[in-house]
């Protein structure tokens, strides 16, 4: 990625976060199920993320069942990112979905290093 295009906020790093999600998913469409969860997972955190902020809970779920937004996309992304390793070892180098997927996680290591270092 050109440096001009890097994301400088958290809005643009979930941005770009959810942009690869998609692009992986249009690559990968009926390969892997897991990886389709996965992302599936990691979009529903983000996007109600964006909606109510990192600090906000579900306050329909029981209290002890209560995860601040903010750990509820590194949850999913740490998921993810064990979902992905496997898969991109098992591709020749010069296949869209391995160029994707390498996009995709260096999406995830920019939101998770920007979550941390608010929040943590």
């Amino acid at each position: 990625m050109k440096k001009k295009y890097m994301p400088r906020d958290t809005d643009q790093k979930f941005g770009y976060l959810i942009e690869e999600c998609g692009e992986v998913l249009v690559e990968d469409f009926g390969r892997s199920d897991q990886l389709t969860i996965a992302i599936g997972k990691t979009l529903a955190a983000v996007g109600k993320t964006l909606r109510w902020g990192l600090d906000s809970v579900n306050p329909d779920l029981p209290v002890k069942d209560q995860e601040e937004n903010g750990d509820w996309v590194l949850r999913e992304l740490k998921w993810l990112k064990r979902t992905i390793k496997p898969l991109v070892g098992g591709l020749d180098n010069d296949s869209k979905l391995k160029v994707e997927l390498q996009d995709l996680k260096r999406a995830i290591k920019l939101v998770e290093q920007d979550l941390k270092e608010r929040f943590w």
